[in-house]
């Protein structure tokens, strides 16, 4: 099969009650390129490694934390990190009055499926007991608040990856 990499969602087929912003986009440590002393953000490269331009820019990779609205959903699924790729660090919306609540829609919605491991154990003289899972990796290409009755929609001079709307 040819899905390798991620595949092109739309915001309402992940998060059909919509989203929540956690918290503001943080930078994304490159593990790779960082030490213990010193933490390098990561961007986007291309098959030999050099970093990919955008007007002469470097595409860094930002990340943030939303918990799915749907009421449906419990446990672990309710909070994704997704990271978001953009020149500048995107503009978290205003929170409804009153609230700590950001309604967020993600722009260039991205998925990749994975096999998270962690809960997989091999111990000695014992069957294999698989606690494997698939998993989903979200990328996305800007944020923007939602539209929430009764809500400002923010500044509409900037785009939700921080540059300028065209």
């Amino acid at each position: 099969m040819a899905l390798n990499g991620f595949i092109r969602v739309t915001f309402e087929d992940v998060f059909s009650r919509g989203a929540f912003l956690l918290n503001a986009p943080q930078p994304a440590r490159d593990f790779k390129r960082s030490s213990q002393d010193v933490e390098v953000q990561e961007v986007v490269r291309d098959e030999t490694g050099a970093p990919v331009l955008v007007d002469g820019e470097q595409q860094r990779v930002w990340q943030v934390d939303v918990i799915d609205a749907d009421e449906d959903v419990s446990g672990e699924a309710t909070r994704v990190r997704v990271k978001i790729i953009s020149v500048r660090q995107p503009v978290p919306p205003p929170a409804i009055p009153g609230t700590p609540f950001r309604p967020v829609v993600l722009e260039g919605l991205m998925a990749k499926a994975w096999v998270n491991r962690d809960r997989c154990r091999v111990e000695a003289n014992k069957p294999h007991r698989c606690g494997a899972k698939q998993a989903w990796s979200l990328m996305a290409t800007g944020l923007r608040p939602a539209n929430v009755p009764g809500m400002p929609t923010g500044d509409k001079a900037t785009a939700g990856n921080g540059r300028a709307a065209r």
